[in-house]
């Protein structure tokens, strides 16, 4: 499985890695807005479910 195209990066790290990665057109903030629900709508999960998504995650890395 090909997973090039993924990226992987902590809480802290989303907004830089949103700056470095949007080279043409920037996001409005009421699209920033949006995008920060839905991801911490995702991110409302049992502790079992997150840790099973990081042993996920480390798959690909390792």
């Amino acid at each position: 499985m090909d997973s090039s195209h993924v990226h992987v990066i902590k809480r802290n790290e989303l907004h830089r890695k949103i700056k470095k990665l949007a080279t043409v057109n920037r996001l409005t903030p009421a699209q920033v807005d949006a995008v920060y629900k839905q991801l911490k709508q995702q991110s409302q999960v049992e502790q079992e479910i997150k840790d099973a998504h990081i042993e996920s995650v480390k798959s690909f890395t390792s």
